[in-house]
């Protein structure tokens, strides 16, 4: 197993982290989860990314919409011990690895669902919620939840593309476009909630 030091990490985090990607790497040799062809130093990357928009997330609560493989919420979950953060994934081989992970990792904090994103929110109200995602197919539909006031801001990591589609969408939002030095590609995209006396 490789051993790699994060910088400004806890020595705990840094142990975590390792421990995850390692699982990580080892169940996508049984179902794919990110590529066949993933090196470490991809994984690196998209860690990296993770580490980014974290620095944005300031809800108590994170949901991660569409966890997948994790590489948003159980990174989030290693660094963000005093939050809540639940993971939503709609397939089941992926909310098992995610809970196995979770519970190899000691993640007290983090809570797995096998739900659609919708369904989640079904009668559930704004609480200082930070909804995060990465490659969600429809950014508009966690968009739709913002403006319904279920969550308190939303942080993607998206497409430039994507953010130009949403453009009429986000017209009238507090948004904020941060870029990700070493992909021209993607962005970290956030968008809070207006409050009523704005």
């Amino acid at each position: 197993m490789v051993k790699l030091k994060f910088k400004n990490l806890s020595s705990e985090e840094n142990e975590k982290l390792n421990k995850y990607i390692y699982l990580l790497l080892e169940e996508n040799k049984k179902q794919n989860l990110i590529s066949r062809k993933i090196r470490t130093k991809d994984i690196i990357r998209l860690v990296y990314e993770t580490l980014l928009l974290n620095l944005h997330v300031k809800g108590k609560v994170i949901i991660d919409a569409g966890s997948g493989n994790g590489l948003l919420g159980i990174v989030l979950s290693i660094l963000n011990k005093d939050k809540k953060v639940i993971l939503v994934e709609l397939r089941k081989k992926r909310v098992v690895f995610l809970k196995e992970t979770a519970e190899v990792l000691g993640l007290k904090n983090t809570n797995i669902m096998l739900k659609k994103i919708d369904d989640f929110f079904i009668l559930k109200k704004s609480k200082k919620i930070s909804l995060v995602s990465r490659g969600f197919p429809s950014n508009e539909k966690l968009l739709d939840l913002l403006n319904e006031g279920v969550v308190d801001e939303l942080i993607t990591i998206t497409s430039k593309y994507k953010i130009r589609k949403l453009e009429k969408m986000l017209k009238n939002k507090i948004k904020n476009v941060y870029n990700i030095k070493f992909r021209e590609d993607l962005k970290i995209l956030k968008v809070e909630k207006v409050s009523r006396e704005t």
